[in-house]
């Protein structure tokens, strides 16, 4: 039996070895193509676009690994259905379950591979696409320091910003402290706000205190509820300085969850985004049974090339109930957890109900 798992494995191994690579070069030829004119807006060398070609490759793998399985699980099977070798290995007394489980090993380390890089390789990848392209457009903030939504940054020669936590989506701002000093480099105001919200293009504070100090001293200390005040940045700025969920490792984007939970701030974009990187990498095992399902038991070309049909149907069916549930979830139609896993369990039994007919029935 063990024989009988490597062979298999390898198989898929190879099939996979192939498809992968193909699949992400065609991706980037295409993402090349529809990018060149940016790529001579900003007259990027030929250095700045390998660079980012190379690492878009993690990302593109992310996104496309699930399609591959699918379809090097369905070579793998229409290989070993068409030269008659899972006619002999069942004829020899193999189970069904002997010959597929191969095929799920191999998916579930695709799997862990994806969440893996999830959390490792592509929040790094994302940040070094950021950091060419700001690179290339020359137009990066001066003196900004930012990690995982906290953000320091100048917005005058005496002025200095701190915003503990950023929401670019609602444009609001938690916990904002403006620093200004003389030209000895003494502190003479603080205002602190307890939130900042941009309304009718300027910035409004809200529940704060305005201290002025001499020396060490502090003179004067005042309180408002409302406060209208330039912070130095607009949205936009923040935003484009913002590491957007996306971009964020499964520990970041839960961290920073945490903290929007802490201040009472709606999370629910934030909370899709993290059901949905990980459910993705399982994308590949919910491909992988769809494949089975669908080219088990095609022994001739005709039947072989239905089975190809019906597992790019499968996965395109696959595809739009998760499309529907991100959506319904979008719109509070179904819970987030509903929404997104949903589809999942719903691909996966199916699959499994066509796989057990097929074989059993």
């Amino acid at each position: 039996m063990k024989i009988l798992t490597i062979y298999v494995l390898s198989t898929f191994t190879k099939i996979l070895a192939f498809v992968l690579p193909t699949f992400i070069g065609l991706y980037l030829v295409v993402e090349f193509v529809e990018r060149i004119d940016e790529f001579l807006q900003y007259q990027a060398s030929m250095g700045t676009i390998t660079l980012y070609l190379l690492f878009r490759i993690p990302v593109v793998g992310v996104q496309i690994g699930p399609l591959a399985i699918l379809l090097s699980v369905a070579l793998s099977v229409a290989l070993l259905q068409r030269s008659r070798e899972i006619i002999a290995f069942l004829a020899a007394g193999t189970s069904p379950w002997r010959i597929i489980y191969p095929f799920l090993i191999g998916a579930l380390i695709m799997s862990a591979m994806g969440l893996g890089a999830e959390e490792f390789i592509l929040p790094r990848a994302h940040r070094a696409l950021m950091d060419l392209q700001d690179n290339q457009r020359r137009s990066l903030p001066q003196e900004v320091l930012m990690q995982q939504g906290e953000l320091w940054f100048r917005a005058s020669e005496a002025t200095f910003v701190h915003i503990e936590l950023l929401d670019p989506a609602a444009e609001r701002i938690h916990g904002l402290t403006i620093y200004r000093k003389d030209a000895a480099g003494e502190l003479i105001e603080q205002v602190h706000a307890r939130e900042a919200r941009w309304l009718f293009r300027r910035w409004i504070l809200l529940d704060g205190t305005i201290s002025r100090f001499q020396g060490k001293l502090t003179t004067h200390i005042e309180h408002f509820t409302r406060l209208e005040m330039p912070i130095g940045m607009e949205p936009e700025a923040l935003r484009s300085m913002f590491t957007p969920p996306s971009h964020m490792s499964l520990s970041e984007l839960q961290s920073y969850m945490r903290r929007l939970r802490d201040r009472g701030v709606d999370m629910t974009t934030y909370a899709r985004d993290f059901q949905t990187k990980l459910a993705t990498p399982i994308m590949g095992v919910v491909m992988a049974v769809i494949g089975l399902a669908a080219m088990w038991g095609t022994h001739d070309t005709r039947r072989i090339s239905f089975g190809f049909v019906g597992s790019l149907c499968g996965a395109a069916a696959y595809w739009a109930m998760m499309m529907a549930g991100t959506a319904l979830s979008g719109a509070q139609q179904l819970s987030l957890l509903l929404g997104i896993w949903l589809p999942h369990l719903i691909a996966l039994g199916l699959s499994s109900f066509v796989f057990w007919r097929k074989t059993f029935a």
